[in-house]
């Protein structure tokens, strides 16, 4: 499945865009910044058989490695080197989010597997908010963002286009991939952009 990521400053309605596409609150969503890690969220039928429960969170680094590999879901040994935590979906607000007694525990990211109709045709990528005042935040959602097949931008509305938005995009911009091909299609350059 092609990945479908959100991404923006903190406090934009991220996860609360992500629960409505899901049809169900499966991610937490506040009024403040909630989301800390990277939450990768495929249906269920991708599950790998090592899996059994419908979450597993995994530390932001391990040895000289940052950020576990999405990739590498179905290596069983590379995933349980990395796991941290497993359980259901409110296991994310244990160690997915910036309140509580588990942030700052070393999450950096997490998968969740869900019946959700639009899992079937893509997953979707759920990532702490930029230029928060942790760096740990920035570098996660920069490393992530790096695989997207399609990046929906979220900005206030009160603040839309700020320098820090066009920075961001900037970066970001050069790693999607080129969709837009003059003989097979007539989609228009960055429309993976939204």
């Amino acid at each position: 499945n092609r990945q479908v990521t959100t991404v923006g400053r903190s406090d934009t309605s991220k996860s609360t865009l992500i629960n409505a596409l899901l049809g169900a609150d499966k991610m937490p969503a506040e009024w403040t910044p909630t989301t800390s890690i990277a939450v990768y969220i495929k249906h269920i039928s991708d599950k790998p058989a090592f899996i059994e429960e419908d979450v597993w969170v995994f530390s932001n680094h391990v040895g000289d490695e940052n950020l576990w590999n999405e990739r590498r879901l179905n290596d069983e040994d590379y995933c349980c080197s990395w796991k941290i935590a497993a359980g259901g979906a409110e296991i994310l607000r244990t160690f997915g989010i910036r309140q509580g007694e588990n942030y700052n525990k070393n999450a950096g990211a997490a998968v969740m597997f869900l019946d959700a109709p639009i899992l079937n045709v893509c997953d979707i990528v759920d990532l702490p908010g930029f230029g928060t005042e942790r760096e740990d935040d920035d570098n996660i959602t920069f490393k992530a963002a790096q695989n997207a097949a399609v990046i929906i931008y979220l900005s206030q509305a009160n603040g839309f286009m700020r320098i820090e938005d066009i920075t961001y995009l900037k970066r970001n911009i050069s790693e999607l991939p080129v969709w837009e091909k003059r003989t097979e299609n007539e989609l228009l350059p960055l429309s993976n952009l939204v």
